[in-house]
């Protein structure tokens, strides 16, 4: 069975799958809204509700059709939403990251799989 964008994600960046939400905020939050993440999550928890359960979402993802789906999904919550701050400010995750994350993992995946097909042939 084919990894899961967790996995992939996971043993690429050295965390555990329990820490993959967490990292991939980090790295996919736009970088503006950076320094201003932290108070958010105090001031107003819920805040990245939508992010955190797209990450959830995506984290279970075999291929690319699989996470545009839930990219999707999240750019039709966020087009209804009208919270000025995630609107206006992009205090939120960058669906765009999300995707060319994903797409380096695999693409990194399929290099070494295929690096390791080539030595299996080499030694028989």
């Amino acid at each position: 069975m084919e990894a899961d964008f967790r996995q992939l994600f996971s043993e690429r960046s050295g965390v555990t799958a329990d820490q993959f939400e967490c990292k991939l905020f980090r790295k996919c939050l736009f970088r503006h809204a950076l320094p201003f993440a932290w108070l958010i999550q105090r001031w107003h928890p819920q805040f990245f509700r939508e992010d955190f359960e797209m990450l959830r979402d995506v984290a279970s993802a075999h291929n690319t059709d699989e996470v545009i789906c839930e990219l999707n999904r999240f750019f039709g919550r966020n087009a209804r939403d009208k919270n000025f701050l995630r609107t206006a400010f992009y205090l939120r995750i960058s669906g765009k990251r999300v995707l060319r994350i994903y797409r380096e993992v695999t693409r990194e995946r399929k290099s070494l799989e295929e690096a390791s097909a080539a030595k299996t042939l080499q030694l028989v």
